[in-house]
């Protein structure tokens, strides 16, 4: 894949999905508390 043979996309590309991941889990958890 293209974002692996390069080492600082591969980190930053890392990163955004770490971002997106925790935006999504606090996200959910807001949603279980709505439920």
């Amino acid at each position: 894949m293209f974002i692996e043979r390069h080492p600082i996309i591969k980190e930053f590309g890392y990163a955004f999905m770490d971002a997106i991941n925790e935006r999504y889990e606090r996200n959910s958890s807001i949603k279980s508390c709505l439920k």
